[in-house]
């Protein structure tokens, strides 16, 4: 079962093919124990902080690393989703172990307060790709830097513990932008005096969303919001940074860091920072229970805020400057999502309400403009034997605009046929977007669905009778 991860490892993940490969010699304990010592100082510097004890190091093995962070995503996961029951629970633990685990570079465990490097992953990443060359055991340096800055941020705000009182999803995204975007900020601060920067271009390039497109079909489709929010987490949260610390200086990201932003939203717009909108409207208990539409069985469910940073990596293919002033508009959210045993096997209900109906309307049609979009780069993906798109109108009399969206992909090495629909409808100021992933419209009723919750709506007062 694949549940939507809110959130990433504190780590340094190659989840995209890299581009060099290297003929260093290996790396052991000593050498990386040395690149710790020189990362010190320069993170003490810029973080206005020291270490207590003298950080350590050493070199990583996959199996560990993996059981390590078992334990880790148990904890942040038991507390995030308490009605989580023991086997969705472990089975989310495990997925989420086994894609970050293999894809490491370096990563502070925090229960044995020792940073681990892996190398060798590193280099086998590398090797893949045949494009430019940057230097492993300048690149390594890098890493640990940031790295050492989670160590600081555990030392100093007991990081850890921080992550464990989150209950909102929304929240912790914004905690973790601010969280790496401390330690993306930092480590390329240290690459300028390292002299690295081709390095740490390269290093940055790693979480631009642009790098997963044009891969493979289907994967891109399945996987762009969690490529999106890594992006947004790394890069839009080292912007965030930088900008508070321009006019705060290295004190004012520790208060930060104890007092970060409520809404992903305030990353967008760190004007809103000390002065966040106060939620008008209350979704709890809106969605609980839809997920019997998906058809029969037991569903496992996840319901939780729909935040800006997870909207946008819905609607992708539209440019950001028209995103922002509709969804500055968004005064409330709520997204559940039901999933089988099978990883490709789900159905989703993404619930927004605007500030008025002409906002929500022009963010339907970002939507489709986004989906139309994706059509045009689906054509030039290799991997495929053929896809199909469709978009149509539904009949529904009660609402102001009913859409749907079918997307059926042949993938060039798989049997199966994968498919993605989509129904839209909007009444008033409240959009709904219900997501049916490899679920078959016929076993799932969406018309009953989309009814029931209308009328939830309607007894909310916030969609006319």
């Amino acid at each position: 079962m694949k549940l939507s991860s809110p959130i990433l490892a504190l780590a340094l993940a190659a989840t995209v093919t890299a581009q060099g490969e290297t003929r260093d010699a290996p790396i052991h304990d000593a050498d990386l124990q040395a690149m710790v010592d020189k990362a010190v100082p320069l993170v003490e510097e810029i973080c206005g902080r020291k270490f207590k004890d003298r950080p350590k190091a050493r070199i990583g093995e996959i199996r560990e690393i993996y059981r390590l962070m078992r334990g880790e995503f148990r904890a942040i996961y038991s507390h995030l989703y308490p009605k989580l029951d023991d086997k969705a629970l472990e089975q989310l633990v495990d997925l989420e172990a086994s894609v970050t685990a293999f894809s490491l570079f370096g990563k502070w465990i925090f229960a044995r307060s020792t940073l681990y490097v892996l190398p060798e992953t590193l280099k086998a990443t590398l090797a893949l790709d045949k494009g430019s060359k940057p230097d492993v055991r300048s690149l390594l340096q890098i890493v640990v830097a940031h790295e050492l800055v989670h160590a600081l941020q555990q030392q100093e705000i007991g990081l850890f513990d921080r992550f464990l009182a989150y209950r909102d999803v929304d929240a912790l995204d914004a905690f973790q932008a601010c969280v790496e975007g401390h330690a993306k900020f930092v480590d390329g601060e240290i690459a300028k005096r390292l002299g690295s920067t081709a390095e740490a271009e390269y290093w940055r390039g790693l979480f631009r969303y642009e790098k997963f497109r044009n891969r493979v079909p289907l994967r891109d489709l399945l996987q762009r919001s969690t490529r999106k929010l890594n992006e947004f987490r790394y890069l839009g949260g080292a912007e965030f940074v930088r900008g508070q610390w321009k006019q705060h200086g290295a004190e004012g990201i520790w208060a930060l860091l104890k007092n970060p932003p409520r809404q992903t939203a305030t990353i967008f717009r760190p004007d809103r920072y000390g002065h966040e909108p106060k939620p008008t409207v209350d979704l709890a208990g809106i969605l609980e229970g839809l997920q019997v539409h998906f058809g029969r069985g037991r569903w496992r469910t996840l319901t939780h805020s729909f935040g800006e940073a997870r909207v946008r990596s819905e609607v992708l293919w539209v440019e950001p400057e028209d995103l922002d002033p509709v969804l500055a508009d968004v005064i409330a959210s709520r997204e559940l999502e039901a999933s089988r045993a099978a990883i490709t096997l789900k159905g989703r209900i993404k619930l927004l309400v605007f500030r008025d109906d002409s906002a929500a309307k022009r963010f339907l049609e970002l939507a489709e403009s986004s989906a139309q979009n994706e059509r045009v780069n689906f054509a030039k993906q290799p991997g495929q034997k053929w896809n199909e798109f469709e978009f149509a109108d539904e009949p529904d009399p009660k609402a102001d605009e009913a859409r749907v969206h079918r997307i059926r992909v042949k993938p060039t090495l798989l049997p199966a046929v994968h498919r993605l629909t989509i129904h839209w409808r909007r009444w008033g100021r409240v959009t709904v977007q219900v997501d049916l992933l490899n679920l078959k419209e016929s076993k799932a009723d969406v018309p009953k669905m989309l009814a029931e919750l209308r009328q939830r709506l309607v007894a909310k007062k916030l969609v006319a009778e």
